[in-house]
């Protein structure tokens, strides 16, 4: 009914001319259809390689800091313990000198005692 219509208003319309019409539109609906799905693949490409490459960098800094985080780690093992093992490094030296000074400071209290003695003696001696 709708072909008998169109053909009373326009005599060039044929059932012809109406499929080739038909396949046309079919065609260029299939090329838009392919070229945004060739363009969707594309962009999904993309969007999908920079992912994998944030998220690659990403991972690798992670890694990188994990690595750091584990040498400072060791760092600080390697500080408390020469820390811890200071008082022992430097107490025998420390005994040593205390030592020699405690011994001095008694020579010295002997031979004041012994001067002061003779100092008294001559006081009282010596007129």
């Amino acid at each position: 009914m709708a072909f008998q219509m169109a053909s009373a208003m326009d005599k060039s319309i044929s059932k012809s001319s109406l499929t080739q019409q038909a396949d046309f539109y079919l065609g260029e609906i299939q090329k838009v259809y392919e070229d945004f799905v060739t363009k969707g693949q594309t962009k999904r490409q993309e969007v999908e390689s920079l992912k994998i490459n944030e998220n690659q960098s990403l991972t690798n800094e992670l890694n990188d800091m994990r690595n750091q985080l584990e040498a400072l780690k060791t760092q600080i093992e390697d500080r408390t313990r020469k820390l811890s093992a200071i008082d022992s490094k430097y107490n025998p030296q420390l005994s040593e000198i205390d030592s020699k000074l405690a011994a001095n400071t008694m020579a010295k209290d002997r031979i004041l005692g012994s001067i002061q003695t003779v100092k008294q003696g001559i006081n009282n001696n010596v007129k």
